[in-house]
């Protein structure tokens, strides 16, 4: 993907090693930056509209809220260093960890998982929110599944694009991925704020209000 960069937010954290360095560039995303992470948000909300007819509208209400209009969305590619490259979706809050792909060509999403946390953990930020659940945490855990069942070797390339700036909690999570040797290098592309809370943040809301609507607003949206 070509760069490009429309802020001066290009920096380099640096890890123990000169040799190993996590790369997180703010980007105006690109067509196909915009279209991979609003394809996310999409997939998550025919999910939810699924998953409401299951086990009743009352009941899951609140939770579509909290997840499809809020929750920070992100798409992730792992280039290992032999075999095919493997790519997820993550999203923030608990509800996603139960995301399916319900088509075959689509990608799976992200899991919160408690092994993987007992070393990559996210954490209670300065400004007082839990970060446990940080769709950067998920596919740091995503990762890590992948490697402990076989199905990836460690030491790839790991490239993140997401809807927003990562905040410190994640920024740890990504850099102790690296520093382990999930991977050899990790580069994240972050939209900047003015994406956040214009482009993304209406999609995220119109999807929402489609979500609580049903599957025949969900219908006519495609």
């Amino acid at each position: 993907m070509k760069k490009l960069i429309t802020i001066s937010a290009l920096f380099t954290l640096l890890i123990n090693s000169p040799l190993q360095a996590i790369e997180i560039t703010t980007v105006e995303p690109t067509k196909w930056m915009d279209n991979r992470l609003k394809t996310g948000i999409r997939m998550q909300t025919h999910y939810h509209i699924e998953q409401k007819g299951k086990i009743g509208n009352a009941k899951y209400k609140n939770i579509t809220n909290n997840t499809i209009k809020k929750g920070t969305i992100s798409f992730w590619e792992y280039h290992p260093p032999n075999g095919r490259t493997v790519r997820w979706y993550a999203r923030s809050n608990k509800l996603p960890d139960t995301l399916e792909p319900t088509v075959k060509w689509h990608h799976p999403f992200a899991k919160y998982d408690a092994e993987a946390a007992k070393t990559y953990t996210g954490r209670t930020t300065a400004d007082g929110v839990n970060r446990f659940y940080d769709s950067e945490v998920k596919s740091i855990h995503h990762l890590y599944n992948l490697q402990q069942q076989g199905k990836v070797a460690p030491g790839g390339t790991l490239r993140g694009y997401v809807d927003k700036p990562a905040c410190t909690s994640c920024r740890e999570v990504l850099t102790a991925a690296e520093r382990n040797g999930l991977a050899k290098e990790v580069l994240v592309f972050e939209a900047p704020e003015s994406y956040t809370q214009t482009t993304i943040k209406s999609y995220r809301e119109r999807m929402g209000e489609i979500a609580e609507q049903g599957e025949s607003a969900y219908a006519c949206s495609l």
